[in-house]
C-alpha cells in the first residue's frame, strides 16, 4: 500500500509541473498599453481592406479636420478651447490614420 501511495504521489507532482506547459501565451496581448483586439489574429481581408480603403478615407478625413482647425481656430481662442480644437480635429485623426497597427479597425 505504501508503495502505491508513493508511485500515486510521484505521479500527481510529475502532472503538476506539467500545467504550465497547456497555458495558452497566444491570447495575451504583446504590450498591455497597445489597443486592439488581441485574443483573435487578424485575418488578411482586414489588412487589406484597413491599407487600401479605410487610410486613404482616414488620410482625408485628417485633411479636412486640418483645414476645418484653421477656421475654428480663431473661435476657438476667444473661448479659450484650442486644446478642444487640436485635439478633437487634428490630433485624433492623425493618430488613427498613422499611429494605429495595420489591421486594428476600431470605429
Amino acid at each position: 500500500m505504501r508503495k502505491a501511495i508513493v508511485v500515486l504521489t510521484a505521479f500527481v507532482m510529475l502532472a503538476l509541473t506539467a500545467l504550465p506547459v497547456l497555458a495558452d501565451d497566444d491570447r495575451l496581448p504583446p504590450d498591455p498599453s497597445l489597443s486592439g483586439d488581441f485574443m483573435r489574429p487578424y485575418q488578411g481581408e482586414r489588412i487589406l481592406a484597413d491599407v487600401f480603403l479605410i487610410r486613404p478615407i482616414a488620410f482625408g478625413g485628417a485633411l479636412l479636420g486640418l483645414a476645418a482647425s484653421v477656421v475654428a481656430y480663431p473661435v476657438a481662442s476667444l473661448s479659450g478651447s484650442q486644446d478642444r480644437v487640436t485635439e478633437s480635429l487634428i490630433e485624433e485623426p492623425w493618430c488613427y490614420t498613422f499611429k494605429r497597427p495595420v489591421g486594428d479597425i476600431d470605429f
